[in-house]
This record gives C-alpha cells, structure tokens and sequence, in this order.
C-alpha cells in the first residue's frame, strides 16, 4: 500500500465543519505517510474552494472527488474505498472533530491495536455526540480482542477499516440508514471480526436533531425498513420467515401505523432486493452472531 492511513469523508454542503474535521485530524499525531479522501456529493456551497486550500496548507496528500448528484452515504463511502490507498481507511463523519485531549493517541493506538491483531476488520471508536446523547454499540457476550469487546456493527462516521480485509463495493448503497449491518455481518462470515474501542473517541457536532421533527416516524420506518431489506439480501433464505417478524416487532415497537408510508417502504424494499445481489453469508454465521450478539441480529 501507498499509504499507512488513508482519511476518508463524505460531504455535502458543509464546508465550514468539513474544515473543522480535516484541520483536527492534521492537529493529531498521524502516520508520516497519510492520505486524505473526500468524496462530495454535490455540494453547491463552498465546499471545493475550501477542500482546495486545505490541499495546499495541509502537509498530506489530499484527494477530492466531486460528484454531480447526492449518492448517499454508502455510495459516497464506495467512492472513498475506492480512491485509498491506504493500508487503513479511516471513516470519519464531516460534522465530527477529533478532540484535543485525543489527539496523541486517537490514530496511533488504535493504528498500533490493529497491527497487532490482523484477525479484526474494522475498529470503532465511542462517539461523544453533541445532540443525540450516547451511542452505544452492541457489544459480544464472550468474544474478545485482548481486552477489547467484538462489535456487533459500528459507527459508520468513526471507523477503521483494514483495506485487504475487503471488497469493492464496500457498502450496499441504500439511502438512507444502517449500511453497516452488511460490512460487518461480511467480516464475520469471513472470519473476521469488528471491535469496539472505548478508550478513543470522536466529538460529534450535529446541527440538527432531524429524530425530534416531524419526520421522526418516517426516519425510524426508513431504518426499520433498511434493516429489514439488508437482511433479506444478505441472509440465507430459510431466515426471511424470522426477519420478517423481527420486522413487524420493531414497527410496533416504534408504534408505526401509517399504512400508507408502510406500502411505500414495502415496494421500495421489494425494487432494491431485486436490483441488489450478493454472496449470501452462512446460515452458521448468523448463529454464532445470535449467540454472541442476541436477537438483534434478525
């Protein structure tokens, strides 16, 4: 690999806090031989202008890919897989910041962990988040990497990525929610595994808590929906029976009873399977993920 690390985010029209999230990254101690990527998804604010300064005041390589049309998270998330070149990449959210007290050790310990342990994929980082409280991450019974937890998922703004571990298209390009299920769930067939790391952590700065509006039961519809339809993709077809109810407990849950907005997500999910293939991981997979992970996992 060209590089240790490579930085990758995605943005879009958030030029100011996209500065701020570089300029911490570069304030923190990191490998000498470091790449940023940026994937923006059509942006219209000042967003490349920006980029374009920080390419010139930075001290690493800096990659920036403009697309003419929003591709979402995963979509955007392909594009910077695809343009590292590092040994690692780094997903990290355009409104987060890397904070001071981080800064020694952020990229270095958790670089140093996953030398150490070539068996772990991905590598998350706590989140502290500015408006939506503690994000916790569901952890395993047993499984553990020295005295680290495996991860369930991850936080898909603060992760760590061992490049080989993987293949293009790393995400499935569902806009928009809970890409990570599939990432993970792969690792896990292939042997591999995701850890949790609390001791490192980012600061996350959203401008917006889009979960109190209006729009709040549409978001957790379109999320239930987007575990759902993974799931179906990816999982043995002997467990559609099971995501199925697993679905229908989690809309109750959320007290969702708009049949309309239902339909809607119902016939979206039903064009994105069709579109959308994959290796399917093992029926054993999925076991040994409920045993160590519970009943989320349907």
């Amino acid at each position: 690999m060209k590089y240790k690390l490579t930085v990758a985010l995605i943005t879009m029209n958030r030029a100011d806090q996209l500065k701020l999230a570089i300029e911490s990254c570069v304030a923190a101690a990191l490998p000498a031989a470091t790449q940023f990527v940026v994937v923006d998804n059509g942006s219209t604010d000042d967003t490349e202008a920006v980029v374009t300064a920080l390419k010139d005041s930075i001290g690493y390589d800096l990659v920036y890919h403009k697309e003419t049309v929003n591709r979402g998270v995963g979509g955007g998330r392909n594009l910077c897989f695809d343009l590292s070149e590092g040994e690692y990449v780094y997903f990290f959210d355009d409104d987060a910041e890397i904070p001071e007290q981080q800064r020694n050790e952020f990229f270095m310990s958790s670089l140093a962990f996953l030398d150490r342990n070539p068996q772990v994929a991905l590598l998350t980082t706590d989140v502290k988040d500015t408006v939506f409280g503690e994000r916790k991450i569901i952890t395993a019974r047993t499984q553990k990497v020295e005295d680290l937890r495996c991860s369930y998922t991850f936080h898909g703004g603060t992760v760590f990525a061992r490049k080989s571990s993987f293949e293009s298209p790393l995400f499935m390009n569902i806009m928009y929610g809970n890409e990570e299920i599939a990432v993970s769930m792969g690792a896990f067939d292939r042997g591999c595994c995701s850890v949790y790391f609390p001791d490192v952590y980012i600061l996350h700065n959203p401008k917006v808590d889009k979960w109190k509006g209006r729009d709040a039961d549409r978001l957790n519809l379109q999320s239930i929906s987007n575990t759902y339809t993974i799931k179906s993709i990816l999982y043995p077809r002997v467990l559609l029976p099971v995501l199925h109810l697993a679905y229908t407990r989690r809309l109750k849950k959320h007290n969702i009873t708009d049949k309309a907005q239902i339909r809607e997500f119902k016939l979206r999910r039903r064009e994105f399977c069709k579109e959308n293939r994959t290796k399917k991981i093992k029926i054993s997979t999925v076991i040994r993920a409920y045993r160590e992970f519970g009943l989320t996992v349907f």
